[in-house]
């Protein structure tokens, strides 16, 4: 079934046209495939489509996975599964998607519910298919201008949104973690007690209150995942006093985060990381696959579930959290 063609009051001959009746120039203008299981949705997403001057063409969305994994012309793919309730028809979806890449340099831009997140990031970890989360309008403009701009010499990333600083700032940022981290992690890391380094105490004589009694390198601090869950409920405190957006600091949440659950034995979803980073979840999907790339986190597969994975933080990684933690402990230790 052929889909169904839609311009912003722009004739067929808006091609190689040189200006719109809007007084924009347009060339080849991009054609993008709309996919949306809900027709509100679908009329959200086309409106969107509409208002960047693009053409759009939509299907019905139980038709759709055989005309995406097929090629139907077009320069970008949209997908929403936001409202779907169908768990098969989602997953066909996905693997249409992925088979369409595979033989096309197609941009691809998929909304998707918190619930898929695990299955459509193992999936797309390797791939410049931008995923978001429950997003609105404002991040699909961003993203579908990324999408008609895919080739083979270009990569995008997960599309930002509103509440985050640009991609290169979120590399920066990756990038010094991880040479801290790498600075932090030595031998004395593998080791699970720690006091605090000669290098911090000062002098114990200083502002002339002699505490003699204070003998902060006999003190051992030990780090088990109780402590790491009183930090970040300590962390999270903070928002109870002043406003969440102040502090946002993903990376930092997710480190922690992983830290505990590495001490307990537990594995984490990409979904359960994606909530305790604090922000938006396309936003957190950002930072995870950047420090995952920096071999700061690591995926280990699901072996229960193949289309899944789990975070998990590198050795290096916690190497250098422990003992910073532990130093920090101690600091505060000395202080009281």
């Amino acid at each position: 079934m052929m889909g169904i063609e839609k311009t912003t009051n722009i004739s067929a001959s808006l091609y190689n046209a040189e200006k719109s009746t809007s007084n924009l120039v347009y060339k080849n203008t991009s054609q993008i495939l709309i996919v949306a299981f809900d027709p509100k949705r679908q009329a959200l997403l086309e409106k969107s489509v509409l208002n960047l001057g693009l053409m759009s063409r939509i299907f019905p969305i139980y038709e759709a996975a055989d005309m995406v994994a097929n090629g139907m012309a077009g320069d970008a793919i949209l997908l929403d599964l936001t409202s779907i309730k169908d768990e098969s028809l989602a997953e066909s979806l996905l693997d249409a998607v992925m088979t369409r890449i595979s033989h096309d340099m197609i941009g691809v831009v998929i909304n998707l519910p918190l619930s898929l997140i695990d299955n459509a990031y193992n999936r797309f970890f390797e791939t410049d298919v931008q995923l978001l989360i429950e997003s609105d309008e404002s991040s699909w403009y961003s993203a579908i201008e990324k999408a008609i701009k895919t080739s083979p010499l270009t990569l995008n990333d997960v599309v930002a949104d509103t509440r985050t600083p640009p991609l290169k700032t979120i590399s920066e940022e990756v990038n010094r973690i991880a040479k801290m981290l790498a600075s932090l992690s030595n031998e004395e890391g593998r080791n699970r007690e720690y006091s605090l380094p000669q290098s911090l105490l000062g002098d114990e004589r200083k502002n002339e209150i002699a505490r003699p009694e204070l003998k902060a390198e006999t003190k051992k601090i030990s780090i088990n995942a109780a402590v790491v869950r009183a930090i970040i409920r300590a962390h999270r405190l903070r928002d109870q006093y002043f406003s969440s957006c102040l502090f946002a600091d993903p990376a930092w949440d997710m480190l922690l985060d992983l830290t505990a659950a590495k001490l307990e034995g537990r594995q984490v979803s990409v979904s359960s990381l994606c909530i305790a980073s604090a922000v938006p979840p396309t936003t957190a999907l950002r930072w995870i696959k950047s420090l995952t790339e920096e071999k700061i986190f690591i995926r280990i597969a699901d072996l229960r579930d193949g289309r899944r994975v789990f975070i998990q933080l590198s050795d290096m990684a916690m190497d250098a959290m422990i003992p910073y933690l532990a130093a920090s402990l101690s600091l505060i230790t000395r202080a009281l």
